[in-house]
């Protein structure tokens, strides 16, 4: 179990105290010395402060899984891509980027279906992507950020912060890793097993089937990033 899975029975316990706390104090307000209100106030203070805490680094950390991904504040790294429109949403894919202006754009289709899809939404984006065992079994469907379809739970999301969404499979192993990194510009790795091979994207190289290695390469403003028929 997660620290994030945790946390309701800890705000359920912190609040329990709190409540023992108080309920301490009024019963002695009039018995107790103010020495003894003092010590009494303490605890009760410390166990709101922790409550409080919690409660925002829970809302933090479990924004990331579902809703819209927030852009970060962070530079755009260099890619090869010119001249790109200011309207723009950059790809950054390794040392290769894409981009698009559009509101809806489908990085990887292959045979006609989409695997990897972004929509650009009022205040952040949403992924939307299905991912296949390496035997071309759909094992999970992730739809605006949210899994469809994740039998047996062969996929994981992973707590990541208001900016990014990890998908890990059951061993353990990153399959998909997208940051926003800022209003203009997002990072994207992973790997794609489809019925052409496999699709990865690393940090230093990008490889696709009927492509090869692609190392500081620039997609064009395309309707699909990567086609692969």
């Amino acid at each position: 179990m997660t620290f994030l899975e945790l946390l309701p029975r800890l705000n359920f316990i912190l609040m329990a105290l709190i409540a023992f706390s108080a309920g301490y104090i009024w019963c002695n307000e009039k018995s107790a010395k103010p020495v003894g209100r003092k010590i009494a106030v303490l605890p009760f203070l410390s166990l709101l402060g922790l409550l409080i805490a919690s409660q925002a680094y829970q809302a933090f950390y479990s924004e990331a899984p579902s809703g819209v991904l927030r852009p970060a504040n962070e530079s755009t790294p260099k890619t090869e891509c010119d001249q790109i429109p200011k309207e723009a949403l950059i790809l950054v894919l390794g040392t290769s980027a894409s981009y698009t202006t559009a509101s809806h754009h489908t990085f990887l289709q292959v045979a006609g279906e989409n695997l990897l899809s972004i929509d650009r939404q009022e205040g952040g984006i949403t992924i939307s992507a299905t991912l296949y065992s390496r035997d071309l079994k759909v094992v999970a469907k992730i739809r605006d950020n949210e899994f469809e379809v994740n039998p047996s739970s062969y996929f994981q999301r992973e707590a990541s912060g208001r900016h990014t969404l990890v998908v890990s499979d059951h061993q353990g192993q990153r399959v998909l890793y997208v940051r926003h990194i800022n209003p203009s510009a997002v990072k994207i790795l992973g790997k794609f097993h489809t019925a052409k091979g496999v699709v990865q994207i690393d940090d230093d190289v990008m490889l696709v089937p009927g492509m090869g290695r692609l190392c500081r390469f620039c997609f064009g403003n395309s309707v699909v990033g990567i086609r692969i028929n």
